[in-house]
């Protein structure tokens, strides 16, 4: 009976056991582009441009010699340099920043806030969200809730969707986070009702602040508190006057929530010269065209595909009005507001797995999963209930099985269709056939608000960079049809030119230029050329590829002249192991005497 009393806390326990023994066991602090990387690196920017470079401008970047340090920034027209997301998740963080720079010092690591120390304490503290959101979780279901439907719902969220996938091994994005944020909210929501105090006021209206600091998308959250506990007109009309006669504790919620942004306003006002700030630049919501039925239902990282648990949960909404009806009301509009937001934002398939920006709301979506178990369990013939909790159940294999496909690469990030999710259906093992029916989204013409796939282009592909093209920002250089970002810009040089006024220079320390990198399919072949002037040193025009490091191409010989240039010229062949991947064009020198390239070309071909 002991146990069986404890079950919640025993289940939450475990779950958090097997995340720490998860990460633990994968260490992957010790690998080079994992932890600080993808959307972290923004989240975190702020804590060592603040506190170890005393830089919030981001001034100092051009100096930095680690290439370690990674810093993510857009640029204003007036060449300001911002971090593009807010600094929500860098307050969340900072504790632990602050213990891995303590602990950097202690074990003579590199004290630049990049090395393994800063990493481990970023993991670990995904881990103590992760504890802090179930603790929560179970404070709020254990009031409503049976000892073993609140375990249950535990293990559903943490192992039956993707919650687990990032709290271990996508950790430390900011899902699990949030999470937790919104756990605690609606926690406090009905203590407030219960006791409006000044003290209930201020932690409302700091939690308020901070779930909106994080991601301000995530300001949805404020629906719960709105209709707590409205289910009629009346209790409408009394919500109305009971805010009216509590507007200094309503007023208190508003203030504190605006003190916790002031530190992105003032930072904002810093580098923009401007107390609010988009830094989103062409992203955007289509709020007239939500891609509802795609992002719920879509191969392409639909998110009741990867976590169908979930499905259950908004079937559980309806029975809120039985079990937890002050609940029913705030739930299902949060619930339509929330999905229709997300799915609004150009990019709503969100690259990971399963639809990740729903994460956060499974705090919420935990009553109406709890209700529907209770109602299962309610039901007076056992075959009906068997076969209610056999499709529960595997609903909760299949979310498992998906996470486990995911971290072996058997899910694909953002390129998944019909045919590649049911050749590896239950399958762990890629194969060829899975690789080649990949497609990657247009992600320019999803900017549009278009959904629309790469290979979908009739054109055939042609990338020209005479290097005098300047991208958008004022700052890089683009192709000639603007389309393309190239980076290294920094090797340019007006000391030589085959055209125009500039062409790259690198040699040993910088060694190297031109950084181009673009989409390849199976079975494509491409023509790769650029010019150099005319030199005895090895240098050299290379393609590669992240994904598979066996994937490299280098070409050094010249096949054509033009007075002091040289023409250096390749092609290759992309294969399933790099399908649906990103290849890099560059040129490179590690020699002490600098080597010059211009005109950069690069065409796909069909033979």
């Amino acid at each position: 009976m002991r146990v069986t009393k404890k079950l919640s806390f025993w289940a939450l326990i475990l779950t958090t056991i097997i995340a720490l023994y998860i990460v633990i066991n994968a260490s992957y602090w010790d690998e080079k582009n994992r932890v600080i990387s993808s959307d972290v690196i923004c989240y975190y920017d702020y804590l060592p441009a603040a506190f170890i470079f005393n830089d919030i401008t981001l001034s100092f970047v051009n100096d930095l010699k680690n290439e370690d340090y990674l810093f993510w920034f857009g640029t204003t027209p007036e060449g300001g340099r911002y971090i593009k997301t807010s600094m929500g998740m860098a307050i969340l963080y900072s504790p632990f920043f602050f213990l891995g720079h303590i602990s950097a010092y202690l074990f003579d690591y590199d004290t630049g806030g990049f090395s393994k120390p800063y990493k481990m304490a970023l993991v670990l503290s995904c881990i103590a969200y992760l504890w802090l959101g179930l603790f929560f979780l179970r404070k709020v279901l254990i009031r409503h809730f049976s000892e073993i439907i609140t375990a249950m719902v535990i293990i559903l969220i943490a192992f039956g969707t993707n919650y687990l996938n990032y709290s271990t091994f996508d950790a430390p994005m900011s899902h699990t986070y949030s999470f937790a944020l919104m756990a605690m909210f609606v926690y406090l929501t009905p203590k407030w009702f219960d006791s409006p105090s000044v003290k209930n006021s201020i932690l409302l209206g700091l939690l308020s602040g901070i779930i909106s600091l994080v991601r301000p998308t995530n300001a949805v959250i404020a629906l719960i508190f709105i209709f707590y506990g409205i289910g009629s007109k009346e209790e409408l009309i009394t919500r109305i006057k009971l805010f009216g006669t509590k507007w200094v504790q309503i007023l208190l919620i508003l203030l504190f929530a605006f003190i916790v942004w002031i530190p992105q306003l003032l930072y904002w006002k810093t580098v923009t010269g401007s107390y609010l700030f988009f830094s989103y630049g062409e992203e955007r919501f289509f709020f007239n065209n939500p891609q509802i039925f795609r992002g719920l239902f879509s191969y392409q990282n639909g998110w009741l595909v990867y976590a169908p648990v979930m499905i259950f949960a908004l079937i559980g909404i309806a029975f809120l009005y039985r079990y937890l009806k002050p609940f029913f009301i705030p739930v299902f509009i949060f619930t339509i507001i929330n999905i229709y937001v997300i799915l609004s934002w150009w990019c709503w398939w969100y690259p990971g797995f399963g639809n990740r920006a729903m994460i956060e709301s499974y705090a919420v979506l935990a009553l109406p999963l709890a209700s529907y178990l209770k109602w299962t369990f309610q039901q007076r013939k056992y075959l009906v209930k068997s076969v209610l909790l056999f499709l529960l159940a595997f609903a909760f294999l299949q979310g498992l099985i998906h996470s486990i496909q995911y971290h072996h690469g058997a899910i694909h990030y953002n390129s998944m269709t019909k045919a590649s999710y049911w050749e590896m259906f239950w399958k762990v093992r890629t194969t060829n056939k899975y690789w080649e029916s990949l497609r990657e989204p247009d992600y320019l013409m999803a900017m549009k608000g278009i959904h629309a796939y790469l290979d979908e282009r009739n054109d055939s592909l042609k990338i020209y960079c005479s290097l005098e093209e300047i991208y958008k920002d004022g700052k890089s250089i683009t192709d000639s049809t603007h389309t393309y970002k190239l980076t290294g810009t920094e090797s340019l040089t007006d000391e030589f030119s085959r055209s125009g006024k500039f062409s790259v220079a690198v040699n040993k320390d910088n060694p190297f230029g031109i950084g181009l990198s673009f989409s390849v399919f199976s079975n494509e072949q491409y023509r790769i050329s650029v010019w150099r002037k005319k030199t005895n040193i090895n240098s050299y025009l290379v393609a590669s590829s992240y994904v598979n490091l066996s994937f490299y191409h280098g070409e050094n010989k010249p096949i054509s002249e033009d007075g002091d240039w040289e023409k250096i010229q390749m092609e290759i062949d992309i294969t399933p192991l790099i399908h649906n991947t990103h290849i890099q064009i560059f040129v490179m020198n590690d020699n002490p005497e600098k080597a010059y390239f211009d005109d950069l070309r690069v065409e796909r071909i069909y033979e």
